[in-house]
Parts: C-alpha cells; sequence; structure tokens
C-alpha cells in the first residue's frame, strides 16, 4: 500500500501542471492589455495558452530568473457603487514575472491558485523566486 501512495505521488509530479484565472499582459493595437490566459508547466517547458491558441513557450533552460510581487489597492469602483465602507478594505494583487534574458512576461495571478504557481515554477525552473516588496 505504501508503494502504491509513493508511485501516486511520484507519478503526478512527473505530469505537467495547468492553472486557470491567469491574466498575462500581451500587445493589442500598440497597447498592453491583461487577456486570460491558461499556464502550463510541462516537461520542459512553461507554455501559456490563450483560446486554444499557444501565446507563449519558454523553454525553462532560458528562463533566467523569476519574480512575485503582492500590490495594495483601494476598493474605489466597489465603494462608488455600494457604499463607503469598501474604501476601508485594500484588494490584492498577485503578479508573477518570468525573466527571459532581457524579456520580461509578467501575469496577474489568482488569490486561489498563487502559491501553487510559485511553487510549479521553482520546482520545474529551479530558480529561486524573488520576492519584491509589497507595495500599498
Amino acid at each position: 500500500m505504501r508503494w502504491l501512495a509513493i508511485l501516486a505521488i511520484t507519478s503526478s509530479s512527473l505530469l505537467g501542471q495547468s492553472f486557470t484565472k491567469s491574466k498575462m499582459f500581451m500587445e493589442e493595437d500598440y497597447k498592453l492589455r491583461l487577456r486570460n490566459v491558461k499556464i502550463d508547466f510541462q516537461d520542459s517547458a512553461l507554455v501559456v495558452t490563450r483560446e486554444k491558441a499557444s501565446a507563449l513557450r519558454v523553454p525553462y533552460t532560458e528562463i533566467t530568473g523569476i519574480e512575485y510581487e503582492k500590490t495594495k489597492h483601494r476598493r474605489w469602483k466597489t465603494a462608488v457603487l455600494l457604499t463607503g465602507f469598501a474604501l476601508m478594505s485594500k484588494g490584492k494583487k498577485h503578479w508573477f514575472t518570468v525573466l527571459q534574458g532581457e524579456q520580461e512576461t509578467v501575469f496577474r495571478l489568482d488569490k486561489s491558485n498563487f502559491a501553487k504557481i510559485l511553487k510549479a515554477a521553482e520546482s520545474r525552473t529551479g530558480k529561486k523566486i524573488q520576492m519584491i516588496a509589497t507595495r500599498d
């Protein structure tokens, strides 16, 4: 029974990991826009897809660094629509950056899966995540 559990854990770690609820900055009409994407950590590369089309493929050997930043912001839109109490609370955004030489790819991650994505990125690339100071 113990061997079965070890085999299940080992085989699941060898499979690619996919994460939805992520957004990536993409250039459209000479403007940067956040678009919904799926981040897939495959055996040899980080693959990002958007609406069934591959948007980006980065081999792990080409990744020079990974960064994480959490920002806080006031909930202005919610306060205007609902109540002033929303001004007292702060929303949080999770940013994940993949460095590839001079090129940077920036993702906005969901609160439900940002920790899993960071763990997968660190284990697949072998790079230590550089934490950027939190901005208020």
